[in-house]
């Protein structure tokens, strides 16, 4: 049964990416401006967390700050591009498994994350999910990411 208290998704995600972001790179990520058509030189990432809780997390990511994050989780280490890109896709994986551990702990039932996807093609189109909507929109000394949240619960799971 889920329990009556409800989830703040916002919450969840937004507190996950500040403190694990400086906690795992030490980049200071600020709350900035709906500036989504201005982020610019960016990647795509996608998540989906399945069961009671449904959703559709779609990241970009300035390279300056996709960089910045690489780097200090690799401790400075060359990488290529493909390593690079596993790199964060694990960064995106840890931020939003804390996210999604949250969100399970307040509705008393598990969800899943599926493995992050990089969307290389500028023309992808996410797939409809009906849900609620969040938008995170941070920036830093590195660049700026926006995080885009679409979800629903489904109780009877």
């Amino acid at each position: 049964m889920i329990r009556t208290k409800v989830v703040n998704v916002f919450q969840a995600f937004d507190g996950a990416f500040i403190l694990l972001t400086e906690s795992l790179s030490s980049i200071i990520l600020e709350h900035c401006l709906d500036d989504k058509d201005t982020i610019q030189d960016y990647k795509m990432f996608v998540i989906r967390t399945k069961g009671i809780f449904e959703s559709y997390i779609q990241i970009a990511i300035e390279d300056h700050l996709l960089g910045g994050i690489v780097n200090a989780i690799s401790k400075g280490k060359k990488l290529d591009e493909t390593e690079r890109i596993l790199y964060i896709m694990e960064y995106l994986n840890i931020v939003c498994g804390r996210a999604l551990s949250e969100i399970n702990n307040q509705v008393g039932k598990s969800s899943r994350l599926t493995v992050p996807q990089y969307i290389r093609d500028v023309t992808y189109e996410e797939p409809f999910l009906d849900g609620e909507q969040e938008n995170l929109f941070f920036d830093s000394e590195y660049g700026k990411m926006n995080v885009s949240i679409t979800y629903h619960y489904d109780s009877e799971r």
